[in-house]
């Protein structure tokens, strides 16, 4: 069974330990955690300006928090059973 009713929804391969995210308009620095999240768009990091792409993560604690994802960090899961 695919997930077709939303955006898609990404996982962070297992290489990635942590990402960039803002707090209280510092910067700061989050566990991976196997979190799920969404893309917003293209971005421009903030340490630099390079490209890169602006994410959501999708639930638990930290839904809704926006963050810096670097390119090749993530992978689409296709499946509802991939969520748990």
């Amino acid at each position: 069974m695919t997930n077709d009713a939303g955006p898609p929804i990404y996982q962070f391969k297992p290489i990635v330990e942590c990402f960039l995210t803002e707090k209280q308009g510092m910067p700061c620095v989050m566990e991976a955690n196997g979190q799920k999240f969404t893309l917003v768009g293209p971005a421009l990091h903030p340490d630099g300006g390079q490209p890169t792409y602006l994410a959501e993560i999708w639930s638990g604690v930290n839904d809704g928090l926006k963050f810096w994802l670097e390119p090749g960090w993530y992978e689409r899961i296709s499946e509802w059973a991939d969520y748990c």
